[in-house]
């Protein structure tokens, strides 16, 4: 069978091994979100989870930052009802413009989906968790993802080798988005074969299945 056709349920990922359990600690992450930023379509704010990122002594704000962990924990092990991946996986589409336009001429505009805030900090939080993990899958081929200075890295590299080899020459082709060219069944079980990565697979199974 094609390996696309495949059925993807977390149990055909798991191979009967089963997936180490993810966990994420919120409080310092809700303490440092930035002010103004952008909004799924529920409106809900970082600025509301900054506020309740303080220490009380209240008991039922206390519990707040457990609770949200305890949320994200089963958030990102894929144990909430599918229509409630279905829901968060809704997006704010916005078109910012690039580059300003000439009079009668149509700006290059880009849409962006902004998802809601609450899952975008559980998301970064866990993708923060496990860079050193992809640091081990990617490196050196790949130096835009998990690796600190990635691009710095990268122009040295290629400024050191025109030096080093004067009849060198660095041609660069953006033919194609291979951003869109990813089969999402295929990359699950890419990761859920990859002993760095495979304890994400629940978390992306989730939201992208």
């Amino acid at each position: 069978r094609d390996e696309d056709e495949l059925p993807l349920r977390l149990s055909d990922l798991a191979g009967g091994q089963g997936f180490e359990r993810l966990e994420v600690k919120l409080g310092e992450t809700m303490r440092t979100l930035r002010r103004l930023r952008g909004t799924g379509v529920t409106g809900f704010r970082n600025e509301y989870l900054k506020a309740l990122s303080e220490k009380f002594t209240d008991e039922r704000a206390a519990r707040v930052v457990p609770l949200l962990q305890e949320f994200a924990e089963r958030y990102l092990n894929a144990e909430l009802p599918p229509w409630f991946y279905q829901a968060m996986a809704t997006v704010e589409i916005c078109a910012p413009i690039k580059k300003k336009a000439d009079v009668g001429e149509v700006p290059d505009c880009r849409p962006v989906g902004m998802g809601e805030v609450v899952i975008r900090m559980i998301n970064s939080k866990l993708m923060s968790d496990s860079k050193e993990a992809a640091h081990d899958v990617l490196w050196p081929h790949n130096v835009g993802s998990a690796t600190r200075d990635g691009c710095a890295i990268l122009a040295h590299g290629i400024r050191a080798i025109t030096e080093m080899r004067p009849g060198f020459a660095v041609v660069k082709f953006d033919v194609k988005n291979a951003h869109n060219t990813i089969r999402r069944k295929i990359a699950l079980m890419r990761m859920a074969r990859n002993e760095h990565l495979r304890h994400l697979v629940p978390a992306f199974w989730s939201q992208y299945v």
